[in-house]
């Protein structure tokens, strides 16, 4: 896994800086053909229904 860049370690802390009690905030992230890859290995569930579309859809 690679390191988080200054820039965005950086825009973290000022994010962080700027939360107030009561104040809410959404993360999204897009996972990848990667993220899945690494999950199916790590947790050692190959299921089609994780990494084949087709399987999935019907």
């Amino acid at each position: 896994m690679s390191e988080a860049t200054p820039e965005f370690k950086k825009r973290l802390r000022d994010a962080f800086d700027e939360l107030e009690v009561g104040r809410t905030f959404t993360f999204r992230r897009t996972f990848t053909d990667g993220d899945v890859a690494m999950f199916c290995g790590v947790t050692g569930d190959y299921n089609p229904y994780h990494q084949d579309a087709e399987f999935a859809a019907e």
